[in-house]
């Protein structure tokens, strides 16, 4: 009887096991047979390598872009529907009052509203070839809601399928823009320091490029709410971490005289919030009289990142600031009205409700200046703190001329150096370094942006006076006037985030990483070289040395040399220390040391003025990597001293010893006395997350990792982690790494972190990991013959 039992049972869990098989397997995506899309001229043709990545033939570029959308939706549509609901602050709806906050902010800042304002005003202002792409990439994304089988995700939470507009693929265009981490947790940062502590300690902090470091080269031939304001943003990352935000990245390029075929090479890997599925979606598109092959956005027709025959380009955030904080005056009689120059403004006023699931209904009530949006709202704390309405000005918001459709739409068609400059002249927000280079022998570096001239009194780094009228942005400069370089006589442009040289009128205020990646690759780019590679360009974009350590660990030689008789612990964590070479290997210690260090001396010098949470928020920016190496040279700087302790004034060796002492004693108690133990790949690890992956047991499905990883951040090889107590986990990094030599542009090389598919049961959802981990590349295949010789199945789309 209990046989007969049993083998039922088994039975019977073999008929489930059987049908949930069965059932993931009905939601892979369709790459080969055949698909009826509506609107089809002529029957388009995809091949699919073996790495999943469609090669899509068609008669007309229209027809290659309905074809590319349905592709693109039966892979992403779950990320494409994501990012929608993060712009149009609607994450409650399925994910409930967890993310209330992320809404109420996003509701806010009115992303949708711009959206759909964007499009009844301006939309049809753009040529009519791109707003006819991008209604048939629109409606080959359709085609597949209409027929196509539910992805898991949407079944899993409860969300519906519905149909997508215009104004959300514009939606979000200006989500990715959304990249001002820096600014929206700076800002409110600075102005604490500068209120509760006076302006002395604003100059040891590197608001402006430090003198000497590294810039990007020109030659243009044409009370306590404002560490509330930073702190609410450092929240949002645990959620906004989802959606993968911009965080930095490399580009370079080298003209034909530099490299060993005699052509240009360009190189270039976008620094991204890790995510599974990975941001990019590639494709390769050809018709008759056009071919690109272009890293893709879900839900943005025009290629980002691309390169054919002819040209190849790659991006990098410009850093510009162009956010600023307003502080308004209200109306003590009326609130809804505030103070401008010389009368009493309405504040315009908007009624919102977010749905939350398995709660009640969210009633937002949304006040907007002429500067924009009032954020008091978004937070109760700051709400009850402030007295004085604070509003946020973005220039992506505040500007319905900026088409970032038409600039990508015409990168990807350029026939020449000057059409590629005026593709890019037409870019306000958000603002980019596009490197260029092409068969002809140009090589270029843009400053893309509509640049802002501000009064020269004002400083953007803190919050701004919104009632006199003395703050205003006085205009914008001329794209001529941006900084730019194109044909240099050195034969090398690159970029690492950091700050560009000044064009006449002064250095551009910015956000701008940290010397070390730019003057790293600079150092790399040996310009008397005359021979390089793509197999050299891929080692530069792997190096992980920072080439500053020796100016850090200058300071600290002293106090390791006093405090090593405390163990054999300390002798020995000092020795290491002192003979690390600066590279982020995962078998050394020496950078396990060297971060908890940072760490420390970071609490040491900022948590007594502006707390813990505070520090925190300086170390998420690149701020506190500008501002160590200044306040390390300065031993007289006020924030030496720790105000907590009235009766006696600290000095820097106090606190540069303390932090040794906290550090070591930290790892001996995390990791053992074995200092050989403490290696870098134990600590420093990468988890590529999948949104429904942080819900145990899902992420033995959906996530992919963790990995032990090189790099760090300020590395050119920036696997970049938040800074913490003890393990550091890698939160962003090259979200793509790609060489182009146009001396053999047909097998130009790249990778992707996890894969080109979006769905967890798909072989090509994490087949690239192996590779990105080991520092390897594969073929971007554009050669019809090798394409079809690698083919693993074929797609044809009938109208």
């Amino acid at each position: 009887m209990l046989r007969k039992f049993i083998y039922g049972l088994s039975l019977l869990a073999l008929l489930v096991i059987a049908g949930s098989y069965g059932y993931l397997r009905s939601k892979l995506p369709q790459r080969s047979g055949e698909i009826s899309l509506p609107g089809l001229k002529s029957e388009v043709d995809v091949v699919f390598d073996e790495w999943a990545i469609p090669h899509i033939e068609a008669e007309n570029e229209l027809d290659a872009y309905r074809a590319l959308g349905y592709l693109l939706a039966q892979e992403r549509l779950f990320q494409l529907e994501l990012m929608i609901r993060v712009a149009h602050g609607r994450l409650s709806e399925m994910l409930g009052e967890a993310t209330l906050d992320v809404d109420r902010y996003f509701r806010t800042l009115g992303i949708q509203r711009y959206a759909k304002s964007y499009v009844e005003k301006n939309y049809r202002k753009n040529p009519p070839k791109i707003t006819k792409a991008l209604e048939a990439y629109l409606s080959g994304v359709n085609a597949f809601v209409a027929t196509g089988s539910t992805p898991l995700e949407f079944t899993l939470l409860g969300i519906p399928k519905r149909e997508y507009r215009i104004e959300d693929l514009v939606s979000i265009s200006a989500y990715m823009s959304f990249t001002f981490s820096n600014a929206v947790q700076q800002d409110p940062l600075i102005s604490h320091i500068q209120k509760k502590l006076g302006s002395s300690y604003l100059k040891d902090l590197a608001l402006n490029w430090p003198q000497g470091d590294t810039q990007i080269k020109v030659s243009n031939k044409h009370a306590d709410t404002d560490l509330e304001l930073a702190t609410l943003f450092t929240k949002m990352e645990n959620v906004l971490s989802r959606i993968p935000p911009f965080f930095g990245s490399n580009s370079w390029v080298i003209s034909g005289s530099r490299s060993k075929s005699g052509k240009v090479i360009l190189a270039n890997d976008p620094h991204i919030g890790f995510s599974a599925p990975s941001t990019w979606y590639e494709a390769h598109l050809k018709t008759p009289d056009w071919e690109l092959y272009g890293h893709h956005l879900a839900g943005i027709p025009f290629a980002i990142l691309g390169h054919n025959r002819r040209m190849a380009w790659g991006v990098t955030m410009l850093q510009n600031d162009d956010l600023d904080y307003y502080r308004e005056r209200a109306n003590p009689i009326n609130p809804d009205q505030v103070w401008f120059r010389d009368h009493w403004e309405e504040l315009k006023i908007i009624a919102e409700t977010i749905s939350v699931k398995g709660g009640e209904d969210y009633p937002l009530r949304v006040r907007i200046s002429r500067h924009g949006p009032i954020i008091n709202d978004v937070l109760e704390s700051v709400e009850k703190t402030e007295t004085q309405p604070v509003a946020l000005a973005w220039e992506m918001l505040s500007n319905f001329e900026n088409s970032t459709e038409q600039v990508f739409y015409e990168l990807g068609h350029s026939a020449s150096l000057s059409d590629s400059r005026a593709a890019v002249s037409k870019l306000h927000a958000p603002g980019l370094n596009i490197n260029y280079g092409d068969a002809e022998g140009n090589i270029a570096w843009w400053g893309a942006a509509r640049l802002v001239i501000r009064p020269a009194h004002v400083n953007s780094f803190v919050i701004l006076d919104g009632a006199s009228g003395k703050d205003e942005v006085l205009g914008y400069r001329d794209f001529s006037e941006n900084p730019q370089s194109e044909n240099p006589k050195s034969g090398i442009l690159y970029n690492g985030n950091n700050q560009p040289g000044d064009t006449g009128s002064g250095l551009e205020a910015g956000y701008y990483a940290a010397e070390e990646r730019a003057h790293r690759i600079g150092e790399l780019l040996n310009p008397a070289k005359k021979s390089w590679t793509a197999d050299e360009m891929q080692s530069i974009q792997l190096d992980t040395k920072n080439p500053r350590i020796n100016n850090f660990r200058k300071h600290f030689l002293s106090v390791m040399s006093e405090n090593s008789g405390r163990s054999e612990v300390f002798s020995n964590a000092a020795e290491v220390f002192k003979n690390w070479d600066g590279i982020h290997n995962i078998k050394a210690a020496g950078p396990t040391i060297f971060h908890r260090l940072f760490y420390h001396l970071s609490l040491g010098i900022f948590a007594d003025e502006i707390e813990e949470k505070g520090t925190l928020v300086l170390l998420n920016v690149s701020l506190i990597d500008k501002s160590i190496p200044l306040l390390l040279n300065n031993p007289q700087s006020p924030w030496w001293d720790n105000v907590d302790t009235s009766d006696n004034r600290e000095t820097q060796a106090e606190i540069l010893g303390t932090a040794w002492i906290n550090a070591v004693q930290s790892l001996e108690k995390d990791y053992g006395s074995n200092v050989n133990t403490w290696e870098w790949g134990r600590i420093h690890t990468l988890e590529i997350k999948h949104l429904l992956g942080r819900q145990k047991p899902l992420n033995m499905f959906f996530n992919i990792g963790p990995f032990p990883v090189p790099g760090s951040k300020g590395v050119v090889n920036q696997l970049r982690h938040k800074y913490g107590p003890k393990e550091l986990k890698v939160s962003s990094g090259p979200s793509t790494r790609r060489v182009i030599d146009f001396g053999n542009p047909e097998n130009s090389a790249g990778i992707n972190p996890t894969g080109q598919a979006g769905y967890f049961f798909d072989q090509h959802y994490q087949n690239q990991t192996p590779l990105y981990l080991a520092g390897e590349y594969r073929k971007q295949r554009m050669n019809r013959k090798d394409i079809l010789a690698n083919k693993t199945s074929r797609l044809i789309f009938r109208p």
